[in-house]
């Protein structure tokens, strides 16, 4: 998918934003102070401060009038055939750059989490940890 999202905590878990996390994603500033045993801060203590920085942007080749015409041909291909799933990739030949891609079905970014097939649902109540889930929403949404 193209379209992607980031979690609660703005790293990217799925498309641009999982393929890019490292470039769009900054650093946090920080302030690191001496301290005694119970926390407060020493008078004579050394501090450094870290300045945050902003990440990067992305500039997509995405074309929208294109994009717009596959998303209508997957759909109709998707629905006439009662296909499983249908892809379309539309690139310029001269260049690569990708104009469109669309997948069905597709999923809904206000409900990223939820998945597009049952098995995937089994899959994603026996995964033990938020990496092992992190892991499967990534291969789902392949």
């Amino acid at each position: 998918y193209v379209l992607g999202h980031t979690s609660s905590d703005s790293s990217g878990v799925a498309g641009i934003e999982l393929k890019y996390d490292n470039v769009l994603k900054g650093t946090a500033g920080k302030l690191i102070v001496s301290t005694d045993a119970a926390g407060k801060e020493r008078p004579q203590g050394s501090e450094q401060y870290y300045e945050p920085t902003t990440g990067n942007g992305l500039v997509l080749t995405v074309d929208e009038v294109i994009q717009h015409y596959c998303e209508k041909a997957a759909q109709k291909a998707y629905e006439e055939n009662n296909a499983s799933k249908v892809t379309i990739i539309a690139m310029d030949p001269k260049t690569g750059d990708v104009k469109a891609m669309v997948k069905k079905p597709d999923y809904d970014p206000n409900t990223p989490t939820k998945a597009i097939y049952p098995a995937y649902e089994e899959i994603l109540e026996e995964c033990k940890n938020d990496n092992e889930k992190i892991k499967a929403y990534s291969t789902m949404w392949r």
